[in-house]
């Protein structure tokens, strides 16, 4: 294949050039389209449901999403690992977040949240991090009732505590 032509190059009878498609038979074809569905081609993303159209394709397609997702990893894993670092890094508070959710889950008392208390819980996090950037003392999200006693990953269950007192008190209930 010969890259001939750059995309929006005319032609005499004004057709305009798209791409070149690769034919199940391994050949390469040129795709021209008129200057009408050019434009149209051109500006398809930026059309009103553009988004709904995406949600309902990813609604349908979650498995084959997942699949080239963990593909990406296995390909790019030490640059996913480092991308997964800056991230983490960046945003402190929902990776905390994120952690006591996954722990949450693992002893069985994750339930699911509305968005509010999402935003309350993360808000949490980010006060915690805060005041340890105010004070100099390092300052945690405790469960009154841990974790790991079955205690739930709600808003109600959250206070901010200093680290120390946080890790003498482990998962007792007070």
């Amino acid at each position: 294949m010969t890259d001939r032509f750059k995309k929006g190059d005319t032609r005499s009878d004004g057709y305009r050039f798209k791409q070149y498609k690769k034919n199940p038979n391994g050949s390469w074809s040129e795709e021209w389209l008129s200057p009408d569905s050019f434009e149209k081609s051109k500006n398809w993303h930026k059309r009103p449901n553009a988004k709904e159209s995406k949600k309902k394709w990813s609604a349908k397609n979650i498995e084959k999403i997942r699949k080239y997702a963990r593909e990406y990893q296995a390909r790019n894993r030490e640059l996913s690992r480092e991308r997964a670092r800056a991230y983490a890094k960046k945003n402190p508070a929902k990776r905390q977040d994120t952690e006591a959710r996954r722990r949450a889950r693992i002893n069985d008392s994750y339930s699911s949240l509305c968005k509010k208390d999402k935003q309350i819980i993360f808000y949490f996090y980010e006060c915690a991090s805060r005041v340890s950037r105010c004070l100099g003392i390092l300052h945690h999200v405790d469960h009154i009732f841990p974790l790991s006693r079955g205690g739930p990953h709600i808003p109600s269950n959250l206070q901010i505590l200093p680290a120390s007192i946080n890790i003498k008190k482990k998962d007792k209930i007070l």
